[in-house]
């Protein structure tokens, strides 16, 4: 039992590696234990126990290898950006400064046109959109990143009701209205015309 452990111990960690990708978790877990048991093999280690109970540790083991990679190696620490400037921020933590007004904003503006906006989750991809926007034309020497965010939410909002795609959007604008309130085309646009 003694030398199964200290065995466990390198071999999991380096496991657990190599079949990291996103997703499968359960079949990640059984690829790991195949490439456990197989080096038990290649090695010669006899257990001196039912392969059962080494799968029910290992269980466990996998779990555990798994979250101390997903708290410290697999994910970048985050920095303390409190006291930062929105300038020096990068997209994503601009972006977790002020999601909460992004979703109060969504929240207000769906319940004001409720009756013409399809989803609210359409609308508040829309208004995240509608961020990444504000954060490119955002000029710090004129003011706030927060009220430069604020203005451009209410006005392209205000577009996309009346049928405005987003800057950028054309091709495939963001649609948040429902059917009903979509300009539609006349039939006579597609009649031909007299030659």
């Amino acid at each position: 039992m003694m030398t199964i452990l200290p065995f466990l111990k390198d071999v999991l960690p380096l496991a657990v590696s190599l079949v990291e990708r996103p997703g499968d978790g359960e079949s990640k877990k059984e690829e790991v234990k195949e490439i456990v048991f197989s080096l038990f093999d290649s090695f010669g280690i006899d257990l001196p126990f039912d392969d059962d109970i080494l799968d029910h540790i290992l269980d466990y083991a996998i779990d555990f290898v798994v979250d101390f990679f997903n708290d410290r190696v697999w994910t970048m620490p985050k920095r303390n950006t409190k006291k930062l400037k929105d300038e020096e921020l990068t997209i994503d933590e601009l972006y977790e400064r002020y999601q909460n007004e992004i979703r109060k904003k969504a929240g207000f503006f769906f319940e004001k046109f409720r009756e013409k906006i399809s989803s609210f989750e359409d609308l508040y991809q829309a208004i995240c959109s509608i961020f990444c926007y504000a954060r490119k034309t955002w000029n710090k020497d004129k003011g706030s990143f927060s009220a430069h965010l604020k203005s451009t939410i209410n006005r392209k909002v205000i577009d996309l009701i009346q049928g405005i795609p987003l800057p950028g959007c054309s091709d495939a604008p963001f649609d948040i209205l429902k059917t009903e309130y979509k300009s539609r085309c006349r039939l006579e646009d597609f009649e031909e015309k007299d030659r």
